[in-house]
């Protein structure tokens, strides 16, 4: 209850300085760093990508050597390399810089998969959808404050300010997780074998190599619309005025509804099934992603934002409980790092799809065909109960 405890704390924290800065990002390129107006979708979608191409080659180490030496040292070493990264994006001073930080960025980032796979080793299996639920209910938290908090700095103090806040509140987190989380002993670990035995595992593991392929398609269809989002409230708005706290207020609302919503979906997922829930969410979700596309007005988006945000809150919890079901206990830190990965993999993707999508036929367009990558995943999920043994 403890580790639940602090580890949730831990969470909140990390999710509130992630989405502190990272809506604003096309902002801060457009004003402070002198991208041309015509050249920001490129350099946003580089900026978002490069951190989940890093993030994907890293992840997987990461996960392995959280099997070797522990979760708990790889959550605080990962959470105080990411607070540093943020501090380093307030002095970065032209779009090629971003790049850079955002690369090393991702390569240091794992906080959240080791903080979630200790989370998942410290509960009983009867209660692993209420703890994981309320992990979601962290990042649901965090995703609400972080938005707010940072559209108002950086409204009030530039958003210089924003990455000190945000590199400040990270770097105490790790470090709570340092002095309060207790860890199994090290002689209760087995040893983890090379990477590419992991691999193999994971690809003879047919419903966690489902998981893993879900989570990266999800996820490509989740990025493919957050980098061109911000510009997309601006053509709705009309002017700059308050963009970015009203960018902050919206992003924000998925969170709000999310904190309602995933505990209701934990304790649903425990009852009648993580996939039957999972397949619930996801469909749901996709319709909802979808209708964005029909969104004309900043009051209608902010509906349809709250609508996302009840379905999305479930993904987390059913698809993290799928992966701690269908891994090994002594495979799971190695498990959440091929997960992330694999989240890197369609994160990386996304921004790319988006941006060609969105130059190519309009923003309309970016929406519907994430809408419809949720619902082709959602129905995996059905083939895959079906089929279940």
């Amino acid at each position: 209850q403890k580790n639940l405890l602090i580890l949730w704390f831990g969470t909140l924290i990390g999710w509130s300085s992630y989405t502190m800065i990272m809506p604003f990002l096309p902002i801060f390129l457009l004003n402070e760093l002198g991208a041309p107006a015509t050249q920001v979708n490129y350099w946003s979608g580089l900026a978002f990508s490069v951190t989940f191409l890093a993030g994907m080659i890293m992840s997987p180490l990461w996960g392995a050597l959280a099997d070797r030496i522990g979760k708990k040292k790889v959550t605080v070493r990962t959470g105080l390399c990411v607070g540093i990264t943020y501090l380093t994006y307030s002095i970065v001073q032209t779009p090629e810089q971003l790049v850079a930080v955002r690369f090393i960025h991702g390569a240091v980032s794992g906080f959240t998969a080791t903080a979630l796979s200790l989370v998942a080793d410290s509960l009983p299996e009867d209660k692993l959808g209420w703890g994981l639920g309320l992990m979601q209910v962290a990042g649901s938290t965090g995703s609400i404050i972080g938005p707010l908090l940072g559209g108002f700095l950086a409204t009030v103090f530039g958003v210089r300010f924003s990455f000190i806040v945000a590199g400040t509140l990270f770097i105490l987190g790790a470090i709570a997780v340092f002095f309060l989380v207790k860890e199994k002993s090290r002689s209760q670990m087995s040893k983890p074998g090379s990477l590419r035995e992991n691999f193999a595992l994971a690809l003879g593991n047919k419903p966690l190599l489902h998981m893993l392929v879900l989570m990266s398609t999800l996820n490509l269809a989740a990025m493919s619309i957050q980098p061109i989002l911000p510009l997309h409230i601006l053509n709705m708005q009309g002017e700059q005025g308050q963009v970015m706290l009203i960018s902050g207020v919206l992003f924000s609302l998925i969170g709000i509804s999310g904190i309602i919503a995933a505990p209701f979906w934990g304790n649903y997922g425990q009852k009648h099934g993580f996939l039957s829930t999972l397949f619930l969410v996801l469909l749901g979700a996709g319709i909802v992603q979808g209708a964005q596309a029909f969104s004309s007005t900043i009051m209608i988006f902010a509906g349809v934002q709250l609508l996302l945000g009840c379905f999305l809150a479930g993904v987390g919890p059913s698809v993290n409980a799928n992966l701690v079901s269908f891994s090994p206990e002594d495979f799971r830190g190695r498990a959440f790092g091929l997960s992330t990965s694999c989240n890197q993999l369609g994160a990386m993707l996304g921004p790319l799809l988006g941006g060609a999508v969105g130059s190519a036929l309009g923003i309309k367009y970016v929406f519907l065909l994430a809408g419809s990558i949720i619902i082709l995943g959602a129905f995996s999920v059905r083939y895959r109960i079906k089929h279940m043994p």
